[in-house]
């Protein structure tokens, strides 16, 4: 890992600052339960967000490496992801623009189950 006041290609960390480094940003680091979602079910996208054409997920949920497979730490998982999204247009039908009963942003429910005090995953 390049130090953060390199000043040249071989200014970089011991592997044990590496290792460090490494597990204490792991530990505060955050994980998109959407890109969990896509690689789990193999789908390429879930969008909550619609406007001339392009489809983003601009909602997201935030989940700690507690929640994330094979962390040591894991006291639980994700259990079912879904986005609400078929009010969403972008703009293209006639009446899209002055439909104002419905939300601009898709829904997101993400289920997360706890382990019990018996599971040792």
């Amino acid at each position: 890992m390049l130090r953060h006041d390199a000043t040249g290609k071989g200014d970089r960390y011991s592997a044990e600052e590496h290792t460090r480094i490494t597990s204490q940003i792991e530990q505060m680091r955050l994980h998109s339960a959407e890109k969990l979602f896509t690689r789990q079910s193999l789908r390429d996208m879930a969008y909550t967000s619609a406007f001339g054409g392009v489809y983003e997920s601009i909602d997201q949920i935030f989940m700690s490496h507690h929640f994330i497979d094979a962390s040591p730490a894991q006291i639980g998982k994700m259990e079912y992801y879904s986005v609400f999204n078929d009010h969403i247009t972008d703009g293209s039908h006639a009446e899209a623009p002055y439909n104002k009963l419905a939300s601009d942003h898709g829904q997101i429910i993400a289920h997360m189950a706890l382990n019990d005090g018996n599971d040792s995953s």
